[in-house]
């Protein structure tokens, strides 16, 4: 079965316009960022190309592939000269996940819901402690009044703040994720 050259892409008939008429970024690394996603947006087209040209062998073009793996290993190159200039770092469960076809922002917010967990439980935890330190200090201090110098050099855990200086503290709002 041969197919016509209009339905055989090639990577010059790949518009990239979108992502070269982006403005300069100012950031060093969005741009290499950029560059990154460039590169791998042509690879993927490069690898489709591949699948197509594998299925469609034409009379006359049996060198095609050998072409598009010269193209794949260069742009591979290109990749990995990026690569040593970012510093930007992926999680390795990410790459896991994107091998196995499943979105990697699953991840991401299943690390971020952890986080946040985590974080909720040990500020509760220290504001558990910090009102056991004020009660029990308040209560040595009631009990043993002869102590009171004493009790007196024990360092607060945190200061009181005046109550109009405490209501106009802004407040960040709850995070909600949804799935």
């Amino acid at each position: 079965m041969t197919s016509s050259p209009a339905l055989t892409p090639t990577t010059s008939q790949v518009n990239f316009a979108d992502l070269q008429s982006q403005p300069p970024a100012q950031d060093p690394q969005a741009q290499l960022r950029r560059d990154v996603e460039r590169k791998l947006l042509e690879t993927c087209h490069l690898l489709f190309e591949m699948e197509i040209t594998a299925g469609n062998v034409v009379p006359g073009r049996e060198d095609a592939m050998i072409e598009i793996t010269d193209q794949l290993t260069a742009r591979y190159a290109e990749l990995s000269a990026l690569s040593a200039q970012s510093t930007d770092q992926v999680l390795g469960e990410a790459l896991v996940e994107i091998d196995a076809t499943r979105n990697p922002h699953f991840v991401t917010r299943k690390y971020l819901n952890a986080a946040l967990g985590t974080n909720q439980f040990h500020n509760a935890k220290y504001e558990a402690l910090t009102t056991y330190h004020d009660m029990l200090s308040t209560a040595l201090g009631d009990a043993f009044p002869d102590m009171a110098e004493e009790l007196s050099t024990l360092r607060p855990i945190r200061e009181d703040k005046p109550e109009k200086e405490a209501e106009t503290e802004p407040q960040a709002p709850p995070v909600k994720m949804e799935d």
